[in-house]
């Protein structure tokens, strides 16, 4: 069957692909190769958003753990430890 996609469900599509990053390459790949040219700029969109949403947890990701390590070294080391 190949319905149209509704308002809704590329929005459900969009969010899902934000808050849970590689499950929007599942999108990608379903519709990558539609004939429905809509259903083709949804993978598009759905896989800049995956690349997007995982490069920006990676940044965070290291973000965090120089952070985390910088108090834990300074917990250690004391307070002329403290370099950013």
């Amino acid at each position: 069957m190949n319905l149209p996609l509704s308002f809704w469900n590329k929005i459900f599509i969009y969010v899902i692909t934000v808050l849970f990053a590689p499950l929007g390459l599942y999108w990608f790949f379903k519709y990558a190769k539609n004939e429905d040219p809509e259903k083709r700029k949804v993978a598009h969109t759905v896989l800049v958003l995956t690349i997007v949403a995982v490069v920006l947890a990676v940044v965070i990701g290291i973000k965090a753990v120089n952070i985390y390590t910088l108090y834990l070294n300074n917990r250690i080391y004391g307070d002329h430890y403290l370099t950013l």
